[in-house]
């Protein structure tokens, strides 16, 4: 890997406020604690504006997920439990939406896993292989996946886990707006699921996420092949 992934790059307000989750006794036993995905993508490999910052709790061995702290100076926009969420991971316990008007970015989501994972396994946990980007905020270490860096290298969206088939939808919907110019890589691993998309949704599938592309802004000059991948138009 030649890229350098140096946390120095990170807004210094960020780093503020993370440190400052971190610090917390009720987090310092029982939580090891990460900023990843689509903010560090968004940050070192991307042109985008981040949209938020998605904080990991995840619970030191031999812990139990804990109770999540307050974290001050933020307005609770939700809070709920992962039996109440259709379609969630199911390493996932619970997630807290937050805001906080003074920060960079100032949507926040906390996302408390229910079992320990290293930061490596973190990271390769990630839905789709251009977010698999993690820092650990007490050790000041970013670590990055094989696949992430392959991701941005060649321009290419993959999935990396099967979940809901409507969710894997909306997601790839997602990466596609933000990065137009990635084509999709459908990979062994969701060869299944994904004729079973062609079999019983025929092409309307590709018809629906070529409207939806059209509809976002910036976007909409791609053409959805049956196989896939992506051809300008």
């Amino acid at each position: 890997m030649s890229k350098i992934y140096n946390p120095e790059k990170l807004p210094s307000d960020i780093i503020t406020f993370l440190e400052s989750i971190v610090e917390i006794p009720v987090v310092q036993e029982n939580y090891n604690v990460y900023l990843g995905g689509g903010y560090l993508r968004d940050v070192y490999d991307s042109d985008n504006i981040p949209k938020d910052l998605d904080i990991f709790f995840i619970p030191k061995p031999p812990s139990r997920p804990s109770v999540l702290p307050l974290i001050p100076r933020t307005y609770v926009n939700f809070d709920v439990m992962a039996e109440d969420i259709p379609d969630i991971r199911d390493n996932v316990r619970r997630l807290v939406g937050l805001f906080n008007g003074k920060l960079s970015t100032r949507d926040i989501q906390l996302i408390e896993y229910n079992k320990h994972m290293s930061m490596k396994e973190l990271a390769e946990d990630m839905d789709i292989n251009i977010n698999g980007i993690m820092y650990d905020i007490k050790n000041k270490e970013i670590y990055v996946t094989d696949d992430y860096v392959e991701g941005h290298e060649t321009r290419t969206l993959k999935f990396l886990h099967e979940f809901e088939e409507s969710r894997m939808f909306s997601r790839m919907t997602r990466m596609v707006h933000k990065f137009p110019e990635y084509k999709i890589n459908y990979n062994k691993l969701c060869e299944e699921n994904y004729q079973k998309h062609i079999s019983t949704l025929n092409r309307s599938i590709f018809k629906d996420l070529k409207e939806a592309i059209k509809e976002l802004s910036g976007v909409g000059k791609t053409t959805p092949r049956a196989d896939g991948s992506f051809i300008k138009d």
